[in-house]
């Protein structure tokens, strides 16, 4: 038994020294430290330093995570720019992903004849209308939008938020529906859910077997 190393860590606890400075100082294990002190009563004073020691070793360790994280996460960012800048987005990849997308979001039928594309996120909303375009010869005046709004959105800025990030103009807005607002809080940034119609079977049917197609092919 080191008793000599035993009694100078005992002492050196009762002064407020955290586990990591008493090993350093008496230059045994940590886990010799920790089984010396472990039943010690000590002083108010001694347990304020090892807490205020401790606070600031985890919000140091706290600090550095957050550090590596934010390195990882922009690393990330800067490569995934780099793909998409180079990345052609011909017709067929515009049409695969707006397939893809219409099967996470969009309204399915047994014969693949609904159309109906919803979704509040007008970043997915833009990016969606933008590829459909781009895959399909469109006729513009087939395109519908209704929007679910709550009691306190303003039906007259939705409908032009949404007519901007959608290219459809308002006038082809159907009546809006109006959800029952139950919860105590009002989220400012919502814009509410919109529906996208399009009435073409032909077109829906496309969309459909594209989605199809490419599970098919996959999962063989």
């Amino acid at each position: 038994m080191k008793r000599k190393e035993r009694m100078h860590a005992i002492q050196l606890r009762h002064e407020g020294m955290t586990l990591n400075e008493i090993t350093a100082r008496v230059g045994v294990a940590k886990s010799s430290v920790s089984l010396w002190v472990r039943d010690l009563s000590l002083s108010p004073k001694a347990r304020a330093r090892i807490m205020s020691l401790q606070t600031a070793g985890q919000k140091a360790a706290q600090k550095t995570n957050v550090e590596k994280t934010r390195t990882k996460l922009s690393a990330a960012k800067n490569e995934a720019h780099e793909m998409i800048q180079t990345l052609d987005v011909t017709p067929n990849l515009a049409l695969l992903s707006c397939a893809l997308l219409y099967w996470c979001e969009g309204e399915k039928d047994k014969n693949d004849t609904t159309f109906t594309f919803s979704n509040s996120d007008a970043q997915l909303i833009r990016a969606f209308m933008r590829l459909m375009r781009c895959a399909l010869e469109l006729d513009e005046r087939k395109f519908r939008v209704r929007m679910h709004l709550h009691e306190y959105h303003n039906q007259t800025l939705q409908r032009k938020f949404w007519s901007d990030v959608t290219g459809i103009p308002e006038q082809q807005f159907s009546k809006t529906y109006w959800k029952p607002h139950t919860a105590k809080t009002i989220k400012n940034e919502y814009p509410g859910c919109i529906h996208i119609e399009y009435y073409d079977v032909i077109i829906a049917r496309k969309i459909y077997a594209t989605a199809r197609a490419f599970f098919e092919n996959v999962i063989k």
